[in-house]
């Protein structure tokens, strides 16, 4: 019957009234499932709807919360209405718990070294005819072949609701990477320099969630590195309309460039190593310059994480040409309900990084500051690859802004020339 469940919160409310009935007889049990998977957890309590014997289902009634050691969040449910008990296990880690104390804990985990999803606990709730309390599982409460079926019902629903969470994330995937045509398709048909970056840093900030992007472009006369700025000046009119005193008036924007080193900063390092460096905290790094990086180490800004990477041209001739840096600057904490950051707060550790970076972590380990959400593999692979799309890109739009686009050279000499036009 769980494999005919469409949603996770069916699958789950299934596995509740499976191990009831399973578990039924003359003792009143106390069925309570924890969920503890970010993903597994959005996708309960969308709908309410009662089961064939009329007992109202886990996902329409609201969960119970509780935290276990190691600040992790479960969520509680019960199939009968009744508030939740609190887990009588410490941790996820010390699943299972069988045989003690009239308690039995079972995880849903798909295999070794798969993330535990949820946990099922059963309870004894009649004392002994003694009085000495809840009495042994295996002893005087469930017979082995009852332990056995939990078993095997919870291993059952681990492995479905694993294989769905894969698909999922395939899915997520494969959007994200339609997002990256579009974004391929609207920096290619930029008209000039400044407008290449003012695409780049919307379009960019959107699709990985930061509350920044900065570029800076390489100088191949200067061997520097150029960033621009825009600020706006106000100016007072000395004039008097419609009987009012003078007032001030916002001026155009005007473009100011600033020019550094390439032997300053992370961005500098992007240059001189050609690779991608994936800093957690932006203080934690001895490399950093709060000038040639655009940032702020005092108090909270020094918390943020940055991915930073250079963007170049690389040719079919084998010859290459930098045009820049691009900087991703802070990511934005999702919502607990979005179903994205779901996905990537329940995705496991990964394999190795991009080139330059650190060893990748999951999202839990790489979660090094409590204030911006941390770069998964995902993002660290999408963003190598956009830095090649945004290199071939932002050499076409030179030629273009240079010759018309035809007989242009190739690199990034006068690119100062090009961002004041």
């Amino acid at each position: 019957a769980l494999w005919h469940e469409l949603e996770p919160r069916g699958l789950l409310r299934g596995l509740l009234h499976s191990a009831a009935r399973l578990s039924e007889q003359d003792r009143v049990l106390g069925l309570t499932l924890y969920v503890a998977d970010p993903w597994l957890s959005s996708q309960m309590g969308e709908s309410s709807a009662s089961d064939g014997a009329g007992v109202v289902s886990s996902n329409s009634m609201k969960p119970t919360t509780f935290y276990l050691e190691g600040k992790v969040t479960v969520h509680a449910f019960r199939r009968d209405g009744v508030r939740a008990e609190a887990p009588r296990f410490a941790d996820l880690a010390s699943l299972p718990v069988t045989g003690a104390g009239g308690v039995m804990a079972l995880p849903l985990q798909a295999g070794p070294g798969r993330p535990v999803l949820a946990a099922l606990q059963v309870t004894i709730e009649q004392t002994s005819e003694a009085g000495q309390g809840p009495r042994s599982l295996h002893r005087d409460g469930l017979t082995a072949s009852q332990v056995i079926g939990l078993q095997l019902l919870c291993s059952t629903a681990a492995g479905i609701l694993d294989m769905r969470r894969r698909i999922e994330s395939v899915r997520a995937v494969r959007g994200r990477a339609r997002e990256c045509l579009s974004i391929a398709a609207e920096v290619n048909g930029a008209h000039n320099l400044s407008e290449f970056e003012a695409r780049v840093k919307v379009l960019c900030t959107k699709f990985f969630n930061v509350a920044n992007v900065r570029i800076c472009f390489y100088d191949e006369e200067k061997q520097e590195l150029i960033t621009t700025t825009i600020r706006s000046h106000r100016r007072e009119e000395n004039s008097k309309s419609h009987g009012q005193e003078a007032s001030s008036l916002a001026a155009v924007g005007r473009r100011h460039l600033t020019r550094f080193s390439t032997k300053d900063g992370i961005v500098g390092r992007c240059v001189r190593k050609q690779a991608v460096f994936h800093l957690e905290r932006i203080t934690a790094s001895p490399f950093i310059s709060e000038t040639a990086d655009g940032v702020d180490l005092n108090g909270r800004h020094g918390e943020i994480n940055m991915l930073a990477g250079p963007m170049v041209a690389r040719f079919a001739d084998g010859t290459a040409h930098i045009i820049g840096v691009l900087q991703l600057l802070e990511k934005r904490r999702r919502p607990p309900d979005d179903p994205l950051g779901a996905l990537e707060r329940s995705e496991p550790t990964g394999g190795g990084g991009a080139s330059g970076t650190s060893p990748r972590k999951g999202p839990e380990k790489a979660r090094a500051s409590g204030i911006c959400d941390p770069f998964t593999p995902e993002d660290e692979d999408f963003f190598a690859e956009l830095l090649r799309i945004l290199g071939l890109a932002a050499q076409r739009t030179v030629q273009v802004q240079q010759a018309g686009g035809m007989g242009a050279g190739r690199g990034m000499k006068g690119v100062e020339r090009l961002l004041v036009v």
